[in-house]
């Protein structure tokens, strides 16, 4: 949006290649989750921009967001009728905190294998940014911090120990799904805007671009 980053910025990345001995806490939780947009010495393809875009039939999509959304509610469900009674609370944040992990890590490690398959766009003027050598410790804050303040606030708004997960309202899903997208994308937007437009916000900036990717993939 056009503001200048800071003169003391870099988005360089070369950890990786360090020694590991170099590593601290933050380097190998990124580095065991895999949460890398790029393999290491691993070849990207590099499109023209005449060449067709490739494509995915939308099916698939919505199959593989179906399958991660459902299998927790299914555990959840055999849970009850294993033990008689269902989660109280903070047992279903901590259930679903370790749901959302576990298919945000997965969908990241997709979308690493899609990107070797099939490239990015403007793959012809620039790598893909990988996370900056002064920043692991803030990206490995900002992901924790996403994949706990969301399932709070699922269960702190619509989780009621008093209805099984069998007893849902599923017509009402599909608006709820519609809504929770438009809040979402308003709320990315200004949020995003004003780290570019506020110069003393862009010490957040890596934070943005991995919450904005985890969003959006």
């Amino acid at each position: 949006m056009g503001v200048e980053v800071p003169s003391n910025s870099t988005m360089k990345s070369t950890w990786r290649r360090w020694d590991k001995s170099q590593w601290q806490f933050h380097h190998k939780l990124l580095n065991l989750l895999g949460a890398h947009p790029t393999d290491l010495d691993r070849v990207v393809p590099v499109h023209a921009k005449t060449d067709s875009m490739p494509y995915i039939p939308h099916w698939q999509g919505h199959k593989w967001i179906l399958i991660h959304a459902l299998w927790p509610i299914c555990v959840h469900q055999l849970y009850v009728f294993w033990s008689g009674h269902n989660l109280n609370p903070v047992s279903a944040f901590f259930f679903y905190t370790v749901a959302f992990k576990v298919n945000a890590i997965r969908e990241i490690r997709m979308m690493r294998e899609l990107g070797h398959c099939y490239g990015y766009l403007d793959g012809d003027k620039h790598e893909r940014d990988q996370i900056p050598d002064n920043d692991v410790q803030s990206t490995a804050h900002s992901l924790q911090l996403t994949a706990a303040v969301r399932p709070i606030m699922t269960v702190f708004l619509s989780y009621r120990q008093s209805q099984l997960p069998s007893e849902t309202n599923w017509w009402w899903v599909p608006v709820e799904i519609g809504l929770y997208g438009i809040i979402l994308d308003f709320w990315f937007y200004w949020y995003h805007r004003c780290m570019h437009d506020v110069d003393g916000l862009w010490r957040f900036r890596t934070c943005i671009y991995y919450a904005t990717f985890l969003r959006t993939h």
